[in-house]
């Protein structure tokens, strides 16, 4: 094999990676964090946040959040380092969509609790776990979900601050901004 097949070969499998992490990431995130109204970190999670208390597709604030954070990026980061970024933004949006859309739904609107009502906390867990594994499998394949992952990795370009800690440092400002939220009204 010559190189530029070995190179293919490692594109196709990073992008089906990538691919397989967002749907584990999608699953958990539909399944088992949004029918329990539970807040994760970064743009999905700020996305959350103004659908649970505006009724906003979340979606689609996740898509207007990260295409005006591509733009910023695109100048800093360069476009290499953006293509599977944009992959993943876009894969993300169709894949949340698809899955509210074939979901069934509460009164609310919400996506059923499938493992009942008064599990939050079991099923914070398993969403949790999942999302775990599907970012990470995402990231261990050279991608990157967008959002927050752009703004951590534009402050390391220009700042010795690591990337766990940018991340961490606005999770913390995302997470907590969900104690105003509770049955879709802000308190």
């Amino acid at each position: 094999m010559t190189i530029d097949h070995k190179l293919i070969l490692n594109e196709v499998k990073d992008y089906f990676f990538i691919t397989l992490g967002l749907l584990l990431y999608t699953i958990s995130f539909t399944v088992f964090l949004m029918p329990y109204e539970i807040v994760a970190g970064g743009v999905t999670g700020l996305s959350a946040i103004i659908y649970y208390a505006t009724g906003f597709h979340l979606e689609n604030t996740y898509i207007i959040i990260n295409v005006v954070l591509l733009i910023v990026a695109l100048k800093i980061l360069g476009f290499k380092f953006m293509m599977k970024t944009i992959y993943a933004i876009f894969m993300l949006y169709f894949m949340l969509m698809f899955a509210q859309y074939i979901l069934p739904t509460q009164e609310n609107g919400l996506p059923i609790k499938l493992l009942g009502e008064g599990q939050d906390f079991m099923s914070m867990i398993i969403g949790c776990v999942i999302t775990g594994i599907g970012l990470a499998t995402v990231f261990l394949n050279n991608g990157s979900t967008g959002g927050t992952d752009i703004i951590a990795a534009s402050i390391n370009k220009y700042h010795n601050v690591s990337l766990g800690t940018v991340l961490l440092t606005v999770d913390f400002c995302i997470i907590p901004s969900s104690a105003i939220i509770s049955n879709g009204h802000i308190k």
